[in-house]
This record gives structure tokens, C-alpha cells and sequence, in this order.
């Protein structure tokens, strides 16, 4: 597959996790996810956080010790982020393409192949 084949995979399947942020409850937000001790709400923002510009994730990753889980923690905080809010990102990252994904994989159209 070529690179334009594959954002287009990936647009796809972003598109669809927000189709399903975006219709869920207030009691499916809560929900315990497959990933212990995180909710949905959890998972989600961690999905999109992930894909934010360095510049918006380096001062809470440098304020959580570079923990990813400390990240999410913070994120998910009352008052930080609504659940609207964590659907709406998650609907601007199904459009984005590959020059918003992030900082581990800005600039790069596949992901880079294993050493030999």
C-alpha cells in the first residue's frame, strides 16, 4: 500500500473512534475500559493526546516526569477537558492527516522499519 493509501486507512479509522466518542453517555464515559484502572474517558483522551503537537504536550509531559499515565491523569481532571471537548479533538484529528499526528511520528508518512 502506498502512504496516501494508508492516511486514508488511518483517516478512516479515526473517523469512526469519533463517531463513537461522539454518541456515547455520560455512564459509558465512566465505564471501566480493558486497560486497567482507566475508563473509556481515559483511554480516550490518552487516543487523543497522543496525537497533539509537541508544543502542546511537552509542558505536561515534562510536569508528569515524561509518565504517559500522569498525562492522562491530569487531562482527565474536572474542569480540564469535558467529554464534548475529548470528541471534539478526537473528530479535528480524524481530519488532520499526517503532518498533525504526533510528536513521535511528525514528518514521517510510515512508520520506520525495524533494525536488522
Amino acid at each position: 500500500m502506498d502512504s496516501d493509501t494508508n492516511w486514508r486507512h488511518v483517516d478512516t479509522q479515526r473517523a469512526l473512534a469519533a463517531d463513537l466518542l461522539e454518541g456515547l453517555s455520560k455512564q459509558q464515559w465512566a465505564q471501566p475500559s480493558l486497560c486497567t484502572e482507566w475508563s473509556v474517558r481515559d483511554v480516550a483522551t490518552h487516543l487523543t493526546f497522543a496525537q497533539v503537537r509537541l508544543r502542546e504536550a511537552l509542558i505536561p509531559a515534562l510536569r508528569a516526569d515524561l509518565r504517559d499515565d500522569l498525562v492522562v491523569r491530569e487531562r482527565t481532571s474536572p474542569g480540564h477537558v469535558s467529554d464534548e471537548g475529548i470528541a471534539a479533538q478526537a473528530r479535528r484529528r480524524a481530519r488532520s492527516g499526517p503532518a498533525e499526528v504526533g510528536p513521535c511520528h511528525a514528518g514521517r508518512s510510515r512508520p520506520r522499519s525495524k533494525p536488522r
